[in-house]
């Protein structure tokens, strides 16, 4: 596996170092994440959100 080294690529120079399969949005990564896993290719895909603030803030308010 080859890194990105800490460098901002763009999608085709990504392409051509070979640190990304192909160029897609987020449809083609659902649907190849489908296929990889194995499931049909209507199976549903469920988007979760990550939290936003730092992780201080969120134990303060879990502490609330």
């Amino acid at each position: 596996m080859r890194s990105g080294q800490g460098r901002i690529w763009t999608g085709r120079q990504a392409l051509s170092h070979q640190l990304i399969d192909r160029i897609g949005g987020l449809k083609e990564a659902t649907d190849r994440a489908r296929e990889l896993a194995g499931l049909p290719p209507d199976a549903k895909v469920v988007n979760i959100e990550r939290p936003r603030g730092s992780l201080l803030s969120m134990l303060r308010e879990g502490c609330r």
